[in-house]
């Protein structure tokens, strides 16, 4: 996936499938914040900067909520453990206070429909109420 400078995708949840991710070219920060009540990790968040210059891999579980911001052009490889479905994808707004995420930008580039994204306890309800895989 190709993003432009400036653009937030997320803040995004799944119950079922997980995700991988890796910079080719260019940076990206990744927002991390744990929904899984049974985690050691519940109700904690984190921020990782990606970089081709020092390439990762890394793997978003089920329940680990997650927004990717780009403060450069960059390509990212995206990938899903499942085929994705819209069922499965739960949001809330990247700014919610409860996800206790730093992003350097105010006002970053949006998708429509992470631009109307809701609450941060609705998406958390949401996840609640369809439970963990």
């Amino acid at each position: 996936m190709r993003s432009s400078a400036n653009v937030l995708r997320g803040v995004h949840v799944h119950r079922r499938h997980h995700d991988y991710l890796m910079v080719a070219a260019g940076t990206l920060l990744l927002g991390l914040h744990d929904l899984r009540a049974d985690s050691p990790t519940s109700g904690l968040s984190a921020q990782l900067t990606l970089s081709a210059e020092d390439p990762i891999a890394v793997t978003i579980p089920p329940g680990v909520c997650h927004g990717f911001y780009f403060p450069e052009p960059t390509v990212h490889v995206y990938a899903v453990s499942e085929y994705w479905d819209l069922d499965d994808e739960l949001g809330c707004r990247f700014d919610a206070a409860e996800l206790g995420l730093n992003w350097p930008i105010g006002d970053p580039l949006l998708s429509p429909r992470d631009r109307a994204a809701g609450s941060y306890e609705a998406m958390r309800m949401a996840y609640a109420d369809v439970g963990a895989p």
